[in-house]
């Protein structure tokens, strides 16, 4: 997948850079390390690194490596090993904005995207349109693997093709009456999953938002607390991780490795993040999509300037059946700029 953050793999690389990084060859070093090991070398020539620490996520430091210069200086570093490019900023849970406080009702309960859907009926909908289907093999019974059956049997999308593409075109041209069942079920999913999307997106447009938690929200994903768990954690602890970062003169690094060819993308966003402090933050809600931006304006409130886009997603089979999700990807700044200037 594109952009995965491979923890695990991820987690062996920052350490091995660590010992390099502190003259110590690593036993079994991953082919990356060398590359990544120059590359850092590079960026600071002028800076002697008097030792590397691996801190991993301690929710109270950004990033997953530590340098202490000779002087003193706090370094800090974030490593991303990618499939391609930079992919996903972060993939998180479905009801981030809503327990994380970015979003709110002020006169009572604030109502989540997973129960939002559980107030409409969302599953017993869409199962409803998967059993319109009536010749499943025995061994098909749950909902996802009913609708996977559809899709791989039925409308079997080419590779990295879009499910929807390919059932338009069967409605079209099949005259098999299962493939065209197939076609219309999963169509009529599609849709039910996207009205949902934005009929809770107008929801969440007429409550109210929380300027600074919705700062935080976007500091901490650039920052690297990139999992619900880190984020609420970093929430917490959010004096403290301006503390220590401040205490660098706000030197934070994130470099992207490419898994298959070793290639290292540096981003630094250092001197963004004094600025995004300053700033007034909220939401925007672009009509009729299924995605949100988050941005920013001055102290004095001019402009908007978007820096992310939170898009609502089922990661598994196709939309609407499996694993819902908030994708957030870069917006705008972030599109443009990968080095502080």
């Amino acid at each position: 997948m594109v952009g995965k953050f491979e923890r695990g793999e991820a987690e062996t690389l920052e350490r091995e850079l660590v010992e390099l990084l502190n003259n110590r060859k690593p036993i079994h070093p991953h082919r990356c390390v060398e590359k990544l090991y120059k590359e850092i070398i590079k960026s600071y020539m002028n800076t002697y690194i008097k030792e590397a620490i691996f801190i991993g996520r301690t929710y109270d430091e950004p990033g997953d490596i530590k340098l202490i210069s000779s002087e003193g200086k706090t370094i800090y570093i974030e490593l991303k090993l990618v499939e391609k490019g930079k992919g996903t900023r972060a993939n998180i849970s479905q009801d981030a904005l809503t327990k994380l406080g970015l979003i709110y009702n002020p006169s009572g309960p604030t109502i989540s995207w997973s129960q939002f859907r559980k107030k409409n009926n969302f599953d017993k909908r869409v199962l409803d349109e998967l059993e319109r289907f009536k010749a499943y093999p025995p061994s098909v019974r749950r909902k996802e693997e009913k609708a996977r059956y559809l899709r791989d049997k039925l409308i079997r999308p080419s590779p990295g093709s879009p499910v929807d593409k390919r059932a338009h075109e069967l409605l079209s041209s099949s005259r098999d009456p299962k493939e065209r069942l197939a076609a219309e079920i999963v169509l009529n999913i599609l849709k039910i999953a996207r009205d949902d999307k934005i009929s809770y997106l107008k929801y969440l447009k007429g409550l109210h938002q929380d300027s600074e938690n919705i700062k935080k929200f976007a500091i901490l994903l650039l920052l690297g607390f990139h999992k619900m768990n880190a984020l609420k954690k970093g929430f917490e602890n959010f004096d403290k991780v301006i503390a220590s970062l401040n205490s660098g003169n706000f030197n934070f690094r994130t470099y992207y490795v490419i898994k298959e060819s070793c290639e290292v993308i540096l981003e630094d966003l250092s001197c963004w993040i004094p600025k995004l402090l300053q700033a007034n933050f909220k939401i925007e809600f672009p009509e009729g999509e299924t995605n949100v931006t988050i941005g920013y304006s001055d102290v004095n409130g001019d402009g908007y300037k978007p820096i992310l886009r939170v898009v609502f997603h089922w990661k598994n089979v196709f939309q609407g059946i499996q694993t819902p999700c908030l994708n957030v990807f870069d917006e705008g700044i972030l599109k443009d700029y990968l080095i502080c200037s």
